[in-house]
């Protein structure tokens, strides 16, 4: 009965906790992305198409557009252009790899 008791017990605390960390990890994400990120299409005719097989080592790109990666590579690909620039990235069977950082960085 005792053991009964403390399941119960955990189990109502765990309740009335969950609402409150629902609210701390629920982030406000309309700031974040805009309805073309949304949208799973693009204008592949003003696209950049990059082939990663031909690439080695960090892939930069520095201006705004549309660039769809197709390919294999081992590195990065590191997004420079301006922070009002908007790159859509298009991962069309695209593979990269990297053994010590992150992929992708913007």
């Amino acid at each position: 009965m005792k053991r009964w008791i403390a399941m119960l017990t955990a189990w109502m605390l765990l309740m009335t906790c969950m609402p409150a960390l629902a609210d701390e990890t629920n982030e406000d994400t309309k700031d974040l992305f805009s309805d073309r990120d949304l949208t799973q299409n693009y204008k592949a005719d003003k696209a950049v198409p990059i082939d990663l097989n031909a690439q080695s080592g960090t892939l930069t790109i520095t201006a705004e557009g549309i660039y769809v990666l197709t390919g294999t590579m081992n590195g990065q690909v590191r997004i420079t252009a301006p922070e009002d620039a908007k790159v859509q990235l298009v991962l069309s069977d695209a593979h990269i790899n990297s053994g010590s950082a992150a992929v992708i960085v913007a």
